[in-house]
């Protein structure tokens, strides 16, 4: 069982978001989820029929005067389901391990798109909760939107460029009251400057196997044991317990707690939502049910559509991922020679490349292609113009995981992302 590790992915083919549901028990993914990438010589579909059954499409035709319950209500879903939160709950309350948050974990920069930075962060504040520390919430670094393979720059951003930064501090101190946040390191509290810094990472020196002989990347060996290995390794680096005069920095190395804490430690459910901890900001949601209203509003939605990841961008391009070619060849076979679509299907595209996506629709005059540009006008196009790169995609993010179908590319993390939200949504989890 193959382990998704989006950092050392370079498979070639295109990516068939098709999923070993039997393997969807070993790591923390994009979707807090992993399952066994399958690369299908031959046409094979991309997300199975009972999953795009599942998955809710924009609701009937709504009337004008509906548009602001329309908007309000997809702002307030998941297409999980709702969720109490009660096994984070759980975890944080249960065993009689001790809190202590002058120990203060600490994330790396995070860079990339939503796909790497909501899998690293999540990644970083388990290995937190298990430890019983405090955590500092990660700044991102902003891509440049004058070359997006620009992606490690020296823009640093607070975390609310991305996500909604309040209802993760919400959530956290509602149902994790024991877990400390702290928006930046020069907010710890008493005497920052008489802080410890390990010159290295815990992690660094724990015990890592694959869950099984047939998995191609490690995860932690024995969850169970990271505390009791953390509090030995810290000893070595503090004799003395930290305190809030003498607090304790952990600084993570994000290349080694990349894709390594295993699901099947924790609990389905947690496993389900884990990655809803992260939401995207409000203003991108609002944009997302603006588009999905339109689209409902402008065709029949009782008709479905497919949602396509295009990925041809620079960065793509300059990594080698999947071509263009190879990518609308798939979808085109798919679309054609399967009953799944009616005639004249809608195709929702989503890319970062404008050119790329004008090329598509000109290879697909059989299908009414739109994206996000088409269907925001007005006040709302201006607010989706005045976006970057990285935060327009997110929108396209909210509209495929409602997809009836979503093609993608094995290469990006951003397919997965949807692939693993959507199969999390009706179930197809193993914890």
């Amino acid at each position: 069982m193959a382990v998704l590790s989006f950092c050392y992915i370079q498979v070639q083919a295109l990516a068939v978001l098709r999923l070993n549901y039997d393997a969807l028990r070993n790591s923390w993914s994009t979707a807090q989820i992993r399952a066994e990438p399958t690369i299908e010589p031959t046409i094979e579909p991309t997300v199975i029929p009972e999953i795009a059954k599942a998955i809710p499409s924009p609701e009937p035709k709504p009337s004008l005067h509906e548009k602001e319950g329309f908007i309000d209500k997809f702002m307030n879903s998941s297409i999980t389901g709702s969720y109490g939160w009660e096994d984070l709950q759980a975890l944080c309350s249960g065993g009689d391990r001790p809190w202590n948050p002058n120990i203060i974990f600490e994330c790396p920069t995070q860079t990339g798109g939503i796909g790497n930075i909501r899998q690293a962060t999540l990644q970083c504040l388990r290995y937190a909760i298990g430890a019983r520390g405090s955590f500092v919430i990660p700044r991102l670094a902003r891509r440049n939107d004058k070359d997006v393979s620009d992606f490690r720059t020296a823009d640093i951003v607070p975390f609310d460029y991305m996500f909604d930064l309040a209802l993760f501090q919400h959530t956290i101190r509602s149902h994790c009251p024991q877990l400390i946040l702290y928006e930046s390191i020069e907010d710890v509290r008493d005497n920052p400057e008489n802080m410890t810094t390990a010159g290295i990472t815990p992690v660094d020196e724990l015990e890592f196997a694959p869950a099984d002989p047939t998995d191609s990347e490690p995860v932690l060996a024995n969850p169970d044991a990271w505390p009791s290995l953390f509090d030995e390794w810290l000893s070595k680096q503090s004799p003395e317990p930290p305190t809030p005069a003498s607090p304790f920095r952990v600084q993570l190395n994000q290349f080694h707690v990349w894709c390594s804490w295993p699901t099947v430690f924790d609990s389905l459910e947690l496993t389900r939502h884990f990655s809803e901890l992260l939401p995207v900001k409000p203003a991108v949601y609002r944009l997302a049910g603006t588009a999905l209203y339109n689209l409902a509003d402008r065709y029949n939605s009782r008709k479905s559509y497919l949602g396509v990841h295009l990925r041809v961008e620079k960065d793509a391009k300059d990594y080698h991922y999947t071509s263009y070619e190879t990518q609308a060849g798939y979808i085109r076979a798919r679309v054609q020679q399967t009953g799944e679509a009616s005639p004249n299907p809608i195709i929702y595209v989503a890319s970062g490349d404008h050119d790329g996506v004008i090329q598509f629709k000109s290879d697909f005059p059989f299908a009414q292609v739109i994206s996000k540009h088409d269907l925001l006008d007005g006040a709302d196009l201006v607010n989706l113009n005045e976006l970057t790169w990285d935060i327009q995609s997110l929108v396209d993010l909210l509209i495929l995981e409602r997809a009836d179908h979503v093609f993608g590319v094995h290469d990006s993390s951003f397919s997965w992302k949807i692939a693993l939200r959507r199969a999390a949504a009706v179930n197809k989890v193993v914890a």
